[in-house]
């Protein structure tokens, strides 16, 4: 899996979404522009890619992956209106997933360094892309989830609630966009639980697998001294 150095190309997508899309998305909030969508499906894609080890995972992941991209590319009237959360979902669902599965895959397998810091990071931002659409969601059925203070009367788009979710991801806590109903501010507590406990376990895990790299290339320097001489 992480020898092929599937993780770089998520890491580089997720970037690029995280950089480029709040500045694509209209501040009207309607459907955002085709370079937004390429850029999300980048991101689905590479996800898909980056998972994909076997047989199993392919199907599991495509399950989750492709009627999202095919969501995402059909025009909203094309599906009755009660269907329009169908997208939000399915995208908390698919990236959920994906942060979990790479999770596993860095934790049980024994990658290289360099992929290991890749996918440590790229599990990093996958989990502010996940809450962020979750809020999406929250918004989407109570209107009343969030407020922006200084503009009541405005509710946040998603590109604000992803700017939201990693202030909140790794609690700087501006406090500019607010959480108003119990599950709204349950969810964010959650979120930073999450990202303060995923931060201190990937860099002691990091830390431990040095030592013992560090060790195994001391015992095996020690050996071959030995046998020379």
């Amino acid at each position: 899996f992480y020898k092929t150095g599937r993780c770089l190309p998520l890491l580089c997508s997720l970037v690029a979404l995280l950089l480029f899309s709040p500045h694509l998305v209209p501040e009207d909030g309607t459907l955002p522009p085709i370079a937004a969508r390429i850029l999300f499906s980048l991101s689905v894609l590479a996800g898909v890619i980056a998972l994909i080890n076997s047989l199993r995972s392919l199907i599991v992941v495509s399950a989750f992956g492709l009627p999202l991209l095919i969501i995402e590319w059909v025009p909203a009237n094309a599906y009755p209106s009660q269907f329009h959360g169908i997208g939000g979902i399915a995208s908390a669902v698919f990236y959920s997933v994906a942060t979990i599965l790479i999770m596993l895959s860095v934790w049980k397998g024994h990658p290289r360094p360099s992929e290991r810091i890749y996918g440590g990071i790229s599990i990093y931002l996958l989990m502010g892309i996940a809450f962020s659409i979750i809020y999406s969601n929250l918004l989407l059925y109570d209107p009343t989830s969030f407020t922006i203070i200084g503009a009541d009367d405005k509710k946040p788009h998603w590109d604000e609630l992803l700017y939201f979710s990693f202030v909140t991801l790794t609690t700087l806590g501006y406090g500019d966009i607010v959480p108003q109903t119990p599950t709204a501010r349950s969810t964010a507590i959650l979120e930073s639980l999450v990202g303060v406990v995923f931060l201190a376990t990937f860099i002691s895990t990091l830390v431990a697998e040095h030592q013992r790299d560090t060790r195994l290339r001391d015992q095996s320097d020690g050996g071959s001294e030995e046998g020379s001489s």
